[in-house]
């Protein structure tokens, strides 16, 4: 096969977003994704190619086709630059968190929706 096991991308572990996606096929072979090496990186090939993968791993091919339109579709979502604009005047950063802590923690839940292009 020609699936990488490199798991992370710019968004959630690949291992999270399958836990988080309702549609049968995913859930169905989620974990026969996870065995076959399946990743982020795994979708940024052609379509067409990682459907012949997915196949050649068992995973039937009607299933193998939602599984990497709906994989793709995610990848090109979360590649969307983003931009958070925070008014510390109404909403500080808590006492006991620092400046890089609470950046990091917002980078992390928003990171599933875009790339984070800037925080001001």
């Amino acid at each position: 096969l020609h699936i990488n096991s490199i798991s992370k991308y710019r968004m959630n572990s690949f291992e999270e977003w399958l836990k988080s996606i309702t549609h049968p096929s995913v859930q169905k072979f989620s974990k026969h994704l996870i065995e076959l090496g399946a990743s982020w990186e795994t979708f940024q090939r052609e379509k067409s190619e990682v459907v012949i993968d997915l196949v050649d791993g068992g995973i039937p091919q009607l299933a193998a086709k939602d599984i990497v339109s709906i994989a793709s579709d995610a990848l090109s979502r979360s590649q969307v630059p983003l931009k958070v604009f925070w008014d510390l005047e109404n909403m500080q950063i808590p006492a006991n968190s620092s400046v890089a802590e609470a950046i990091t923690r917002l980078k992390a839940i928003i990171s599933s929706h875009g790339k984070v292009a800037q925080i001001r």
